[in-house]
């Protein structure tokens, strides 16, 4: 039953990617929606959350699927709430990262200890551009290695 869910799961969203147009996907969010579905997949074999978000996302993509061009207000809050439960579930159990998290994350946290540090140099622009690069830099460097260790919902 699991594997039957899981394949039709997949097909689904293939399908549903194909045929939305450029408003539609944007408005499911659906190339991310994609990968945080092929992660509950691959995790579901061991965990039995995501067996459930497996069961659960697919009967709401045959909604998705069967609805006519314009998806109502109700399965759109539907689908935007489990996609945010997934998500939640596969960064606080399986321990992934959105792409660029860590890059929002370290940006400003760079810029407000650039604060004090041109403060002290009697430079702002100086030390809130220092501040930026480290930010920046770090970020990426943690975005990149949670590239490299396959970490990336």
């Amino acid at each position: 039953m699991l594997e039957e869910s899981k394949k039709n799961l997949l097909q689904l969203t293939e399908s549903l990617i194909e045929k939305s147009d450029s408003k539609k996907s944007r408005t499911l969010i659906l190339d991310f929606f994609e990968r945080c579905v092929k992660r509950i997949v691959e995790f579901s074999e061991d965990c039995t959350e995501c067996e459930n978000f497996v069961y659960e996302t697919d009967k709401i993509v045959r909604k998705i699927e069967n609805s006519p061009d314009e998806i109502q207000k109700p399965l759109l809050e539907q689908h935007k709430l489990n996609l945010r439960k997934i998500i939640n579930h596969l960064q606080r159990e399986h321990k992934l990262v959105r792409e660029g998290q860590f890059f929002e994350l370290y940006m400003p946290t760079g810029l407000a200890l650039g604060l004090p540090f041109g403060l002290l140099m009697g430079n702002l622009a100086l030390g809130l551009s220092f501040g930026l690069i480290i930010g920046t830099a770090l970020g990426a460097a943690q975005d990149t290695n949670a590239k490299k260790k396959g970490q990336l919902i």
